[in-house]
């Protein structure tokens, strides 16, 4: 069995609202030292949680 960490990527509107949509995956492989992940660039979904989001901007940080 190969040992893994991983973490789940989170978008984060508002802070102070405690919302949050996950968005993506990061898995970190330390025998073979390697590093996947997946971040969802599409954002209908959370377009439809938050209000006033902007989804051009999401997707250019998602690319980044």
């Amino acid at each position: 069995m190969t040992a893994y960490h991983f973490v789940l990527l989170r978008y984060v509107h508002n802070a102070s609202a405690g919302e949050f949509a996950n968005i993506g995956v990061v898995m970190w492989l330390p025998e073979s030292r390697a590093l996947h992940w997946k971040i969802h660039d599409r954002y209908a979904r959370l377009s439809s949680f938050f209000q006033g989001f902007d989804g051009a901007s999401y997707r250019q940080m998602t690319k980044a």
